[in-house]
């Protein structure tokens, strides 16, 4: 028998023996892009930048942000809806803003620190209100940190004594400033004690974190060709400072800097994504562009390549989700936003770009920001970033998973049900499997990462009563005991609260299996002489070509 015959043959034979799969689909970990408000077109700086600043916090079961309002050319704080759009909800943080700002949230005090377009550094406090669902400013005016004109970018964290702290990167050196009466004062900014001095030319950037009972300043070097770290225990002396080196070697430091931390107490460590200057000068295109470092408990740090010069990534953003041990990545490349994941104990990312996390067409996204506090499955993964072909914000949203699998602890007066599964269908093959489907239910109008609604907890399928199982999915496949008879499966919601839904029902008739067998097996005689008679004939073709 020729080749390609007998490879034909065995194909038929596959397809024909094997049984029926049940297909399952899963949302979780798939980001999708939501198209949002416009910036305008007269910013010079992207309203999403800087990479040390977050824009974003989550409360009160859904994301807020500082975005710019081009109608009126202020700063304010908007919030996420249930249908993926941005409320505005009238505070304003600035009505002359140079950048968004960075907001840090602590309990109901959210902190937002932000340059003015003089260069007048400036610090707001405001209170959020449950009922309202706004936040409320404690002054009527931003109180000023210091006049000095600058357009360096500012950073803030808070220590566990409740001292405020804020940071950025001066010329000739770093410069610190904080508050111990909430903002209400401020400290005039001065360079962190540290042995070598906190040498910082125009252009670089610094940023601060507080892990453990301690306060971490990072800022870029050039000169030196290093990232250098300052760390302050809390409670210390002002001028108590040590100084470390995270990376240093030709080339190593830009002025890109993403700055987090994780864990508590004695365990708490730094997480920094940082951008290299290989590449500018002819280094090959396997030279590392963008590296993350993590700090040691004795204040070693560790390492790993992030992204290659070949890979063309910029404005690097790091997000930490302790609850699965996982740090991810990511940076503007091509037009669009890609992502890549990594454990985050053991540091270690894989080559390319990784996978597209923000991307929308004809919109060229850049400088992507987030959260400062970790992420986890309540939260879900949400990042925003500039269009700098349409002047509009785009942002991405991420389901991500819990170790239990369920995204948050249902509420203790929970006794509302979940809406009821949609779109229920049925197939059956002639083995007499019944597969069924149906569109996700949910389990209350609020914000959900990329999806509509409250994910439920899972699912029970029910065949004329009889329980059949639980699953995750929206997909389940049964074998009835009795061929060719008419089934009715239905299937209910439960959410985490153990409130089912009112169940969705469909009636399937299962053809008969020893009628199937047959037709089967008539089918593959059929196929089969099908081939023998083209196997004779490109024979006996053959034989007359060769006389």
């Amino acid at each position: 028998m020729f080749p390609a015959l007998r490879a034909l043959l065995v194909l038929v034979v596959a397809l024909t023996l094997s049984p029926a799969a049940v297909a399952t689909a899963e949302d979780d970990g798939i980001p999708r892009t939501y198209l949002g408000n416009s910036f305008g077109a007269e910013q010079t700086i992207l309203p999403t930048s800087y990479e040390h600043q977050s824009k974003l916090w989550f409360q009160d079961d859904a994301w807020w942000a500082l975005m710019y309002q081009p109608a009126d050319g202020s700063s304010g704080i908007f919030e996420l809806l249930p249908d993926h759009t941005w409320r505005p909800t009238g505070t304003v943080i600035s009505t002359n803003p140079a950048d968004m700002g960075d907001a840090l949230l602590d309990g109901n005090n959210l902190y937002v620190v932000t340059r003015a377009v003089p260069g007048t550094l400036e610090f707001r406090l405001l209170t959020y209100d449950e009922r309202a669902r706004e936040y409320t400013p404690q002054s009527s005016q931003p109180v000023p940190i210091t006049a000095r004109g600058s357009r360096a970018p500012a950073a803030i964290a808070k220590d566990t004594t409740g001292r405020l702290w804020v940071a950025f990167a001066g010329s000739p050196t770093v410069l610190i400033s904080h508050s111990d009466d909430s903002g209400s004062t401020w400290t005039e900014p001065a360079p962190p004690a540290v042995p070598t001095g906190a040498t910082a030319s125009f252009g670089e950037v610094a940023a601060v974190v507080a892990f453990g009972e301690r306060i971490g300043v990072m800022w870029s070097d050039q000169a030196g060709d290093a990232f250098r770290f300052a760390v302050h225990r809390d409670g210390a002396p002002n001028n108590r400072w040590t100084e470390e080196t995270p990376l240093a070697g030709a080339g190593q430091a830009d002025n890109h800097i993403s700055l987090k931390s994780a864990g508590s107490g004695q365990t708490a460590t730094v997480i920094a994504a940082v951008k290299t200057s290989l590449g500018d000068r002819g280094e090959p295109a396997s030279s590392p562009l963008i590296m993350v470092l993590r700090r040691e408990q004795d204040g070693a740090w560790t390492t790993a390549v992030g992204s290659t010069v070949n890979d063309g990534m910029d404005s690097p953003h790091i997000q930490v989700d302790e609850s699965t041990d996982s740090v991810y990545l990511m940076a503007d490349a091509m037009g669009g936003i890609y992502g890549k994941r990594s454990s985050l104990r053991e540091l270690s990312f894989g080559p390319g770009r990784g996978l597209p996390f923000a991307v929308v067409r004809d919109s060229r996204l850049k400088d992507v920001t987030g959260s400062k506090l970790p992420v986890n499955a309540t939260t879900g993964l949400v990042v925003l970033a500039s269009g700098t072909a349409d002047n509009r914000y785009s942002h991405a949203e991420m389901p991500l998973a819990s170790p239990d699998n369920l995204p948050s602890t249902p509420a203790a007066d929970d006794v509302v049900a979940p809406t009821t599964p949609g779109e229920l269908t049925a197939q059956t093959s002639p083995s007499g499997t019944v597969s069924i489907t149906w569109a996700a239910a949910n389990d209350g109008d609020v914000w959900a990462p990329a999806s509509d609604g409250v994910p439920v907890a899972g699912y029970t399928v029910y065949r004329d009563g009889l329980e059949l199982g639980a699953t995750a999915s929206t997909s389940y496949g049964d074998v009835p005991p009795v061929p060719g008879a008419s089934f009715e499966y239905s299937v209910e919601a439960v959410d985490r609260a153990g409130n089912r839904s009112a169940p969705a029902t469909v009636l399937v008739a299962v053809p008969d299996r020893q009628s199937a067998d047959q037709r089967l097996r008539l089918w593959f005689l059929l196929a089969l002489a099908g081939l023998v008679a083209v196997a004779v004939a490109v024979a006996v073709t053959g034989q007359r070509r060769r006389r």
